[in-house]
């Protein structure tokens, strides 16, 4: 890939997207690998990422819908054969039995007791979007449903059509406003020349043209923050926490459409941002010296293997990467095993609160005979039991870390 390409394109190091497919209606299994040669020219730029991010990819030429998992790294978690409309091209109006192109998001979700022809469930999709509305397309009732008869490629009026076993797979990982839906003939349709350049690498950029102008950045804590594109449309996407007097009062989301002008730069066509209040802040003590002390305790334990004490910081609801507490415990305990040293290094610890607890962010370097790794890590701790616990941990590897 070209340097310019590179600079056209937000291709995330690691977004391995299979241009290699099995045959339509073969059972369909999570990608292990990915050969490299097959990347494709991706479009997310991720700035935080707390939470797993999640984007549905529909390839209208290969009749696939693919779920991509944004976990630190950039995985195909899911996979299905699907429908999309009987005619070819891009939809411009109602009636023409094509399927939008571009990216869209569940505004409603329907359930069918009865079985009809969507299946057991819809999710509707917010088709058109200010993109298509300024464009003058027009149109209505674009949906992801199921089917009770046999899945036939291109043969919808428009929706994106999977068979009812796949949908029931697939809901997991559909939530109404948030999980974008990218619609695209090919991903080798997306050229270089149908792409504006994005300039700005900072994501104090993207957070100005999503968050409300009363919103200051010191009241702000992103629970994930990143931006998406197709080739034409952009759309730049958050969820995040509102502080007032540093505790957590509201969380919201935004959805940003960008548009470029060469004079003005980028700015919102159109924002949608939702918020709720949060409820009152449960009583814990707020001493960040005993913060400091339990990861202290935390890190000890990791480095001197001493496992019971190392698992005893984590609660019982803790997950990594699919494995639940005891089977990270046997994770941990083979390493163990396998390293004749480890040794964990931190340093430049913040502390923020949480409506559940607190936050502790910090530089982390770890070294061990056969692995060296550093970056950021985020520890999300309850206070339970009169004492704190790890619920959660994110890891992002430094981006110059050689």
């Amino acid at each position: 890939m070209n340097k310019i390409l590179c600079k056209v394109f937000w291709v995330i190091t690691g977004m391995l997207l299979m241009t290699g497919f099995p045959a339509h209606g073969s059972k369909c299994a999570r990608a292990e690998g990915v050969d490299p040669a097959m990347i494709a020219n991706g479009a997310l730029k991720v700035f935080v990422a707390k939470n797993p991010i999640y984007v549905v990819l529909v390839e209208k030429e290969r009749q696939r819908l693919r779920v991509l998992e944004y976990n630190g790294h950039l995985n195909q978690v899911a996979e299905y054969p699907c429908a999309t409309g009987e005619n070819k091209g891009k939809k411009r109006f109602s009636g023409d039995s094509r399927t939008p192109e571009g990216i869209y998001f569940i505004t409603k979700i329907y359930t069918d007791n009865e079985i009809t022809i969507f299946g057991k469930r819809a999710f509707h999709l917010d088709f058109p979007n200010i993109f298509d509305r300024n464009s003058g397309i027009k149109g209505d009732g674009i949906y992801i449903h199921g089917t009770n008869g046999r899945l036939t490629p291109m043969s919808t009026r428009g929706c994106i059509t999977l068979r009812n076993r796949d949908l029931d797979k697939l809901v997991r990982f559909l939530e109404k406003d948030t999980t974008p839906v990218m619609i695209v003939p090919d991903m080798s349709d997306l050229q270089e020349s149908r792409t504006v350049k994005f300039d700005e690498s900072r994501d104090d950029v993207v957070k100005t043209l999503l968050a409300r102008d009363e919103m200051g950045p010191d009241r702000i804590e992103f629970e994930y923050l990143y931006r998406l594109t197709d080739g034409i449309q952009n759309v730049a996407v958050a969820e995040f926490t509102l502080y007032q007097n540093e505790s957590p009062s509201s969380r919201a989301y935004s959805r940003s459409y960008l548009t470029y002008n060469g004079k003005r730069g980028w700015t919102a066509e159109e924002r949608v941002c939702r918020a709720k209040p949060l409820p009152p802040v449960p009583r814990y003590p707020k001493d960040k010296q005993k913060i400091i002390q339990f990861v202290e305790t935390w890190r000890e334990a990791w480095e001197s293997k001493d496992i019971e004490t190392y698992i005893g910081c984590y609660n019982d609801s803790f997950r990594h990467n699919r494995m639940n507490l005891a089977a990270y415990r046997a994770y941990k305990e083979r390493l163990n095993k396998r390293y004749r040293f480890i040794q964990v290094d931190i340093s430049g610890v913040s502390i923020r609160w949480t409506r559940s607890g607190a936050r502790v962010s910090f530089d982390q370097v770890y070294r061990s005979d056969q692995y060296h790794a550093k970056g950021r890590k985020t520890l999300r701790l309850i206070f339970k039991g009169q004492r704190w616990r790890i619920d959660r941990e994110s890891w992002f590897p430094a981006r110059h870390h050689k």
